[in-house]
């Protein structure tokens, strides 16, 4: 990667507004439902990328350290010109003692830093992790991550969405052609998803598996109750069937309830319920699946696990017949990772944007089985 001298230094790039304006661009190019953190775009990661322009650190060219961000100070971004981007970069490269003398010498204030002590772990653990996975860095891999050299710069395709003439429709198709093609196909179903989510501004559709279609209420939940039933069951289940779906604004259909009377599985609407019961109906199964969808909180855990064993066992199935199913939009965002030491034994979890997986909580065998060959 090339250092160039604040002397000989290429003309560096238009800035937006603030720290502020680039978490917002951020906020849109890599949202947490495709990244699965919002360490992406999150306040942090705006700074960060403000600095990264500021500094021209694009495409190999004057890469920086954490430091480098570290140091930025709220007085000094106020400073725009060439001259002193490049000066600040100099020294940013040597100390931070040196970067408030360069300060103090052009005559101002750095400024109050923007990164806490606390918060430059996750800088460098998981912002600057992220936008490596997602195609928005290039990092000198000769550089260890313990030296103090600098290495990561920003990849010259991502750099032109951070253009502030780059703006609405114009932008927006910018964004959608750097993600097809940076993106590696976990994070484009993500996208996919996030993209089907923004169309649907009057509800959510779902096809159930008898073909026929539900309206499902706004909100993240209906879209995780969407994957659950269009992605998770055909995987799962040989002959599944819907037996009801509970929402706030709809806790039961008169007509699932009416089903659930008719086969002795009376619903008390009253009670809390789960957001979905399926049954699998092929005669060697015969599971009946109650499905939570958590978009803020709420899973199966062991007390949920009892009410719903109990309920069934009124209308005489066992608790064998019973299978959990706690569902979320993903792995790395804070329901799922508040729910996980929740969640009941004998159960599932299952993930919108990973839905070929799922994960299980179970006991181990008593001993290990016989060796296999």
């Amino acid at each position: 990667m090339t250092q160039t001298d604040s002397n000989d230094s290429p003309h560096l790039p238009t800035l937006l507004a603030d720290r502020d304006e680039y978490q917002a661009r951020l906020a849109v190019i890599l949202p947490p439902a495709v990244t699965g953190t919002t360490d992406s775009a999150n306040p942090g990661a705006g700074a960060l990328a403000f600095t990264m322009m500021y500094v021209g650190a694009i495409g190999d060219v004057n890469p920086i350290r954490p430091s480098t961000a570290y140091w930025m100070g709220e007085s000094l971004a106020t400073h725009r010109e060439d001259s002193v981007r490049a000066g600040y970069y100099s020294a940013a490269l040597r100390s931070e003692k040196a970067v408030l003398k360069f300060c103090q010498s052009m005559g101002f204030e750095r400024g109050e830093t923007w990164y806490a002590q606390h918060t430059r772990e996750p800088l460098r653990d998981q912002t600057l992790r992220s936008w490596s996975d997602h195609g928005v860095l290039r990092v000198d891999e000769s550089v260890k991550t313990t030296s103090p050299r600098p290495r990561y710069t920003l990849d010259p395709e991502f750099a032109k969405l951070l253009d502030p003439a780059l703006v609405g429709e114009e932008l927006s198709e910018a964004i959608k052609a750097w993600q097809d093609k940076a993106f590696d196909p976990v994070a484009l179903s993500r996208v996919d998803e996030v993209r089907r989510k923004a169309k649907g501004e009057v509800g959510v559709s779902v096809h159930l598996p008898d073909g026929t279609e539900r309206q499902l209420s706004t909100g993240e939940s209906s879209w995780i109750l969407k994957g659950v039933i269009e992605k998770f069951c055909p995987r799962v289940m040989l002959e599944p069937r819907v037996l009801f779906i509970s929402q706030s604004e709809e806790k039961a259909r008169p007509e699932d309830i009416a089903f659930l009377k008719k086969i002795k599985m009376p619903l008390d609407a009253a009670k809390l319920l789960p957001d979905c019961l399926i049954v699998d109906l092929a005669e060697e199964r015969g599971h009946f699946w109650f499905v939570e969808a958590v978009a803020t909180d709420g899973p199966i855990t062991e007390s949920r696990k009892k009410e719903f064993v109990e309920w069934a066992s009124k209308g005489g199935l066992s608790a064998e017949k019973c299978r959990f199913l706690t569902a979320f939009e993903g792995r790395g965002y804070g329901p799922a990772k508040v729910a996980l030491p929740k969640l009941a034994s004998h159960s599932y979890s299952w993930y919108l944007d990973e839905p070929d997986m799922v994960l299980t909580w179970d006991g181990l065998p008593d001993g290990p089985g016989p060796a296999s060959g």
